[in-house]
This record gives C-alpha cells, sequence and structure tokens, in this order.
C-alpha cells in the first residue's frame, strides 16, 4: 500500500478540498475508553439520534454494550450509558429507531438479543428471539412503522454450515415469527449481509459461497409483503454458475454489502476485486428500478485515480429521491499536503445513480479498517456517520460522530 500520514486525534479536520458539496463539522469523539471500543452503529429518527458500540472492560474482560443519545440532531450528546454488564457481546449489535422507540439486537452467549425502549432510551426490555442453534455474524435491522425485521446468521440441522435467516415482529417487537431460511451461507468464509425496509418490501443482499466452493458471490432476496413471503435468492455479482470453483477465480469474489431502497429504486454498493494489476479492491455499484425484480450490470464507481477504496459497512448508503449517498473508508490521492491521504470518505450521485460525483475526503485518518455507518434525514438535512478509529500509535479504538448538510 502507498504511504500514508497518521492524523492524530486532536488534528481531526472537516476536509472538503474536492467537491465541497456537503458541510461537514469537525469530528466529535464519543468514547474515551481504557480499553478498545469497537463496532459503533448509528440511528436516527427526526432530531433524534444514537449512537451504539461494543467496549472492551480492561477488568473483567467482558465485551458490552453502550449508547449515547442526542435529542438536537447531534448538536449536543448525552453522556455514556451501559446498556448490558459483563455480558459479552459477541456480534457487532444493530439500532434501530422509530418515533419514541429504539431497537436493539445483539448476540450474546450465542443467542440472538432483542432489546427495546419506548421512550428514547430512557429503560429498556430484553427478549431472547433466537436461541435454537448457536448465533453469529451478521445481524442486521430495519423497521417500518410497528414491524421490524432482523437478519442474522446460524448454525442449521440441515445444512453443513449454517443458513441466513429472518425473524420479524409485527408488534413493535412485543411478538416476533418463526425464524425463515433465506440462503445458505458457509462458515469457512466471512459472511457479509446489509438490510433495507422501504414500505412493504424488504430487501436482503448477502454474500455465499452455496455455488462456489470458498468464492463468495452476491446474493439478492426481497419480500414484496413485509417478510411474510420471500422470493428465491438472485445471483447478482461474481462468477455465474458451478461447476464448483476456488478461490482466486475470476470474475472476483464480491464482500460488504450495503444496500438502500427507496420507492421503486434500489441501489445495492458492495466491494469487489477491480483491477488485477494491483489485487486491490474497489466500490462496486448496481441498482433496480424495479422493486429489486431486475438489476443493471455491477460497476466500479472508485478507481485508482481517484483514490483506493479500503472498506464499506452495511449502513453505509443513504438515498433522498434521486439523491444517493455512500461513505467508505478510502485513500485520496493528490492533497497539496501529501499525495495519498486515508480516512472517511464521501460520494454521492444526483441522478439516481447514473453518474457519480468526484470523492471527498470527509475525515482523514490513518486507519484502514474503519468503516463509517451513515443515516440521513431528510426532516432535519443532516447526514449522521459513526465510525471506529485510532487515537495513538499503539492503535486503540473510540467511537467518533461527524455531521453533514
Amino acid at each position: 500500500m502507498k504511504s500514508r500520514i497518521l492524523m492524530a486525534v486532536g488534528s481531526f479536520l472537516c476536509l472538503s478540498l474536492w467537491a465541497p458539496a456537503q458541510t461537514w463539522e469537525s469530528a466529535r469523539r464519543m468514547t474515551y475508553s481504557t480499553r478498545d471500543s469497537v463496532d459503533s452503529d448509528i440511528a436516527a429518527n427526526g432530531t433524534k439520534v444514537y449512537v451504539l458500540w461494543a467496549e472492551d472492560d480492561p477488568v473483567s474482560g467482558y465485551r458490552d454494550l453502550f449508547y449515547r443519545l442526542s435529542t438536537n440532531a447531534g448538536a449536543t450528546w448525552s453522556t455514556a450509558k451501559k446498556l448490558t454488564f459483563q455480558q459479552f457481546v459477541f456480534s457487532p449489535a444493530a439500532i434501530a429507531a422509530s418515533s419514541s422507540t429504539v431497537h436493539i439486537v445483539c448476540v450474546q452467549q450465542g443467542k440472538l438479543v432483542y432489546r427495546k425502549s419506548t421512550d428514547n432510551g430512557g429503560t429498556w426490555s430484553k427478549k431472547w428471539i433466537y436461541s435454537n442453534s448457536h448465533v453469529g455474524e451478521p445481524v442486521e435491522m430495519g423497521v417500518n412503522g410497528n414491524t421490524i425485521q432482523v437478519v442474522f446468521r446460524a448454525e442449521s440441522e440441515t445444512w453443513p454450515y449454517g443458513f441466513l435467516y429472518n425473524k420479524r415482529s409485527t408488534d413493535n417487537g412485543v411478538t416476533w415469527s418463526a425464524a425463515k431460511p433465506l440462503v445458505p451461507v458457509s462458515y469457512n468464509v466471512r459472511t457479509s449481509c446489509s438490510l433495507a425496509v422501504s414500505g412493504k418490501y424488504v430487501h436482503v443482499a448477502c454474500v455465499s459461497d452455496i455455488l462456489h466452493l470458498n468464492h463468495l458471490d452476491m446474493y439478492y432476496l426481497r419480500s414484496t409483503d413485509y417478510g411474510a413471503t420471500w422470493k428465491a435468492p438472485l445471483q447478482v455479482a461474481s462468477v455465474g454458475q458451478p461447476p464448483v470453483k476456488v478461490m482466486d477465480d475470476s470474475p472476483y469474489p464480491t464482500s460488504d454489502p450495503s444496500i438502500i431502497a427507496s420507492g421503486a429504486y434500489v441501489h445495492l454498493f458492495y466491494a469487489c476485486m477491480g483491477s488485477y494489476q494491483y489485487w486491490t479492491d474497489e466500490l462496486f455499484y448496481m441498482r433496480s428500478t424495479d422493486y429489486g425484480l431486475s438489476w443493471s450490470p455491477g460497476a466500479p464507481i472508485t478507481n485508482e485515480i481517484q483514490g483506493y477504496f479500503c472498506g464499506l459497512s452495511a449502513k453505509a448508503a443513504a438515498v433522498s429521491g434521486s439523491k444517493v449517498s455512500v461513505a467508505y473508508c478510502g485513500i485520496l490521492e493528490d492533497y497539496p499536503w501529501d499525495p495519498y491521504i486515508g480516512g472517511v470518505v464521501f460520494k454521492k450521485s444526483t441522478d439516481g445513480g447514473l453518474s457519480w460525483e468526484w470523492p471527498e475526503l470527509v475525515i482523514p485518518n490513518e486507519d484502514q479498517d474503519l468503516t463509517p455507518s451513515m443515516v440521513y434525514v431528510p426532516a432535519t438535512g443532516y447526514f449522521h456517520l459513526a465510525f471506529d478509529g485510532w487515537v495513538d500509535d499503539y492503535h486503540q479504538n473510540e467511537v467518533f460522530y461527524i455531521r453533514g448538510k
């Protein structure tokens, strides 16, 4: 990898030298822990914004969940509140907000746990919603009114590896449906997925090697009736059909999907190797204009001229009408004081994904593992981002927040 510079927390800058379409405020440090704070996620509803993360306890060795709340669109924040106590959260948790209700799902002791607050995070209830077999990553959630959708991976008695499952609640988390298997997934490779809810449509993108051994292909699944039934998985990227393949086949394996939907338009971002010469992933994009029934071919929207793509979270995309945005970890080039600088990068399209503007470096940081989670609130016009970043030469992770408009 080409040389980079390390920017300390105190020197985090709000840079917009390339296509300053957004105005970004200074980054706010959300955690001050003695151990790593990781796996941050973000949710927003109107002027209320929630940041969730997991934090290691230096004494007990457990990993617990914490969150902070802003009631004024991210201008000021509450103190950190501890949500679990010596529970050890095994998987990144997911958070969603609707009206005054906040929803959280996570994995504890190999089981899927749902937590709900109906008073903006003041008090919480807890429910074990799946404990049939071991649950692992990924865990994602979407909310539409009183309907909650959760997708997660768990072992299966009928498949040698596991399944990506869906569970839903239609009464705001009071009762839950039985788990529905969506697609087989292997435990031999890293699996990731992303979930988007738009009206009665539920959209899921995930990677699996069910057709090609150890080779991750991208699959799309949808429900047209609030998750009651699901269409068959549609392979949308990577290798075509059997026979069984291996990791070094071409086309290259896919990873890190992030899906977002608005009306008939569904937008899918994912990582795939774009250049055999450099052996680096690029950020790929495809879209559907008919509720996920058909898809455009996937194509890279980053390249070595604009900068390098390094990572994408499941909640990296936002949409409002014809404006589509994505935040990712990347390295940009041609800055006056240094030719290569990495950090949180923002990229957008104003024509529904047909063309993409030049990337904008929002926050510089040397950490190549940071993958920001992003939400957009049309009522306030703010983009809200949460991400994990290094704070010193020892690579201790803390959680940061930034907003733009």
